[in-house]
Formats: C-alpha cells, structure tokens, sequence
C-alpha cells in the first residue's frame, strides 16, 4: 500500500516535471534562452530518472538518462538544432506515455527514441545499450529533502504557475489546471458561435473548443490564428468537453508567493477583469493570473 502511495505521488510529480519540459523546449524552439532554461530541464529529467530508479521503471530511466545527457551537452556549449529539439518533444511525449501508464511503460518500445536521441550524444544511431543507466538513490537523503521541501511549501503559500504571453501581457496560469500544451492545431471552424469561439479540434478522440482568449479579454493580437499555441484545461469534475485557447508564446513554469499577489488595478478593462482574478508586480512587468474556472464557465 505504502509503495502504491508512493507511486501515485511519483506520477503525479513526474508529469508536472513532463509540462515542464514541454514549455521550456518551446522557448528553446524560439531562439536563444537563458541557463537557467537548460538547468530547469536537466533538473526535471534528472528528478524523473532518480526516482523511477527506485521504482527499477527501466525504460522511464533510460529515456530520461538519454534526454539529460542532451542537456548536459548543451549546458556546456552544444548548440541546439531544430531537430534536436524535435527529438527530444517527441522523447518528452513518450515519456509522458509511459507514466500515464507507469505499470506498463517497460512494454513499451522506446528503441526508435533513444536511437533519434543518440545521434546528439556522439553514439551510434543504430546502438541501443540492452541495460538501462544505474541509478543509485540514496533513500535517506531523497526522503530528507522531500521532508523539507514539503515543510517549506506548507510554510509559505507557494504555487506553481504556468506564465505566457498574449498581446504584449503576461499572463499566468495554475499549473494544475493544465492538461497540456499543443503547439499545432488543425482545426474546424463552427458557423453562427460567439467570436470567441474559433472552431473544434481533435485530442486524440477527444473534441475540444478552441477559445480565441484575446478576443475573450478584448484585447488585441498580432498573431495569426495558425501560428500560436494553445493551452488544454482539464476538465471540471466528470466532464469531458475539453476547452483550449488561443496564446501568442508559452513562458514557463514558474513559482509565485500567493501572498504578493494582489487585486487587478483599475486600468485594466472590463471584459479582461471577468478572467484576472489578482496581478504579482514582477521586476519589469506585471503578472496577471488567469481565473481558469471563468474560462470553463464562460462556456
């Protein structure tokens, strides 16, 4: 029962650590990034591969070891290529597979990932090593530091915020409400619906409405509807109407102390009032937090 808890909590993690990875790829997609976007995604990989070692989840570990080693060379010069990046989304999603599915990921063929991802660690494009990398995890200190961080979240009302930018504005998101990020939609306009709704599109069998935020906050975007990126919010309780909408460029995931955060100023507009809930004063700009369930029941 404890290793069942343990598990669950390791999903659960392991996923937001997957999200992470998804938005911080995007940036490096758009062009050059900070250190710290590439220390972020060597930390959630390393983090995925430490503890699925100690679930002995071999395919997780040895995918995730792969990606690392990726980011390890680019942390120190390699320069990133359009491809790379490719390969390592669509590692990134075969990860995310296999932990939806944690109890069958080593069914799972992962061969033609790990050779995709060999061509940028100066292996053998055909070379697939039969035994995953060795992990060794020190359960005392994994556990001590759980303990601390865990104690420190409860002291300080910290939330994990996915951030991104729609006309000029930064805007932010709990990350709990995401369910993902796609960032190529083909979708089928609808007829005779308000002008916030531009149209449907398929999810894996799943219909999803796709919302135009910026005409949802009456504000103004330069981006053509076939150029941005769109967020996926999870569905409310047992539903199964999926809603996405519309952004100019993802952020990333960041943590905010909800205890800075404060009400909308009065100059921002009516209709964007509906769906900011507060605003944090960043250094530069102001971070103004997207109320998810008013999207949800503007529908």
């Amino acid at each position: 029962m404890e290793n069942a808890e343990l598990l669950k909590e390791f999903v659960e993690e392991a996923l937001t650590h997957i999200e992470t990875v998804e938005i911080e790829l995007l940036n490096l997609e758009n062009g050059p990034t900070e250190n710290k976007t590439i220390d972020e995604l060597f930390r959630a990989v390393h983090s995925i591969k430490g503890t699925a070692g100690f679930f002995s989840l071999q395919n997780i570990v040895q995918l995730s070891h792969s990606m690392e080693n990726i980011f390890d060379k680019v942390k120190n010069g390699t320069a990133t290529t359009d491809e790379m990046i490719d390969n390592l989304l669509s590692a990134n999603d075969c990860l995310k597979q296999m932990v939806a599915d944690v109890e069958n990921s080593d069914n799972l063929d992962i061969s033609h990932e790990l050779n995709k991802l060999s061509l940028f660690i100066n292996t053998c494009p055909n070379a697939v090593t039969d035994q995953p990398p060795v992990v060794e995890l020190n359960t005392e200190t994994e556990i001590e530091k759980n303990t601390v961080y865990k104690t420190e979240t409860l002291a300080a009302p910290v939330s994990k915020v996915l951030s991104f930018y729609l006309s000029n504005n930064h805007y932010g998101l709990d990350i709990t409400a995401v369910k993902e990020i796609n960032r190529k939609i083909e979708f089928t306009l609808v007829p005779d619906t308000p002008d916030h709704i531009v149209g449907l599109f398929n999810m894996r069998g799943q219909v999803v409405t796709l919302i135009n935020l910026a005409k949802l906050l009456n504000c103004e975007t330069s981006q053509s509807l076939t150029q941005s990126c769109c967020i996926i919010l999870k569905c409310a309780g047992g539903d199964h109407n999926f809603v996405g909408f519309l952004i100019d460029q993802p952020g990333s995931v960041t943590e905010i102390n909800m205890e800075m955060s404060e009400h909308p100023p009065a100059n921002i507009g009516e209709q964007e009032n509906k769906f900011v809930s507060k605003v944090i004063k960043l250094e530069h700009e102001l971070l103004r937090l997207i109320d998810h369930n008013a999207i949800l029941e503007y529908q």
